[in-house]
């Protein structure tokens, strides 16, 4: 991959990810981030959107927000209702969900509604990857405070992992980044970059924060935020679900 290719492929991959306001049922407003994905079923692709289960938790309605092509101020959106649930699919273990966009795909064409986004390719994703502790990360979302004033561009984060990503941390972490993590982030995209080859992995999938304690009995924290991961192969275990819930809703088999 030349360096020429990279600036391309570096442009897809911010117009594969979006900014989401989330009105929780509660009435609460939240934001985070959330990446689009073309899933391979055989011969048929499944265009999703991923991102946190809790993100997407107990959800009164959640909207898009996509910066307009080049222009800094301008946003494109689409507003979905309560409805969304029947078509999110849920890890059931892990911090992770996806959303069909087929059937939103569809309702934005009818509308006249066109969203800037990208949809990445799975073959982008690092299922199976050989990467070492030194290896650099890479991580693109929508820091709360930032995104949502005049642009709707997205950020990015770099640094190393803080742990071997070809190991799992424990029961409840996937990876740990040396990359600091601010509120909206989550549900972000996080790549491996390998410079030397000009090439990238997507590897996990944000989804908090962590300060470590420097002084427990005062319970101080370091100013350096870890991000905690999600490792990307929990995706393999919710795509499974993907045929199944589309007879439910269609009656109909993935062609």
């Amino acid at each position: 991959m030349n360096e020429n290719t990279v600036d391309n492929k570096m442009i897809e991959l911010f117009e594969s990810v979006a900014l989401l306001e989330v009105v929780h049922n509660n009435g609460n407003i939240s934001r985070g981030t959330g990446f689009f994905v073309s899933l391979r079923n055989d011969s048929s692709i499944t265009p999703v959107m991923v991102t946190n289960n809790h993100v997407l938790k107990d959800i009164k309605t959640v909207t898009i927000y996509k910066e307009a092509g080049n222009d800094t101020v301008k946003k494109e959106k689409i507003v979905l209702d309560q409805d969304v649930e029947q078509f999110i699919i849920r890890h059931e273990t892990k911090d992770l969900c996806m959303l069909l966009m087929g059937h939103y795909n569809n309702l934005m064409k009818d509308n006249g509604i066109s969203l800037n986004v990208s949809y990445i390719d799975e073959s982008i994703i690092g299922y199976e990857r050989n990467i070492n502790f030194f290896s650099d990360a890479m991580i693109i979302g929508y820091p709360k405070g930032l995104s949502e004033h005049k642009s709707y561009h997205p950020f990015i984060y770099t640094g190393k992992f803080a742990y071997p990503p070809s190991h799992k941390y424990n029961d409840v972490i996937d990876m740990v980044l040396n990359v600091d993590s601010h509120g909206g982030n989550s549900g972000s995209p996080i790549y491996a970059l390998d410079l030397k080859n000009h090439n990238m992995n997507l590897i996990g999938i944000l989804s908090s924060g962590y300060a470590p304690i420097i002084n427990e009995e005062l319970n101080l924290r370091d100013n350096l935020t870890l991000s905690i991961g999600i490792d990307v192969k929990a995706l393999k275990d919710i795509k499974k679900k993907i045929a199944d819930l589309y007879k439910d809703l269609t009656g109909n088999d993935i062609d």
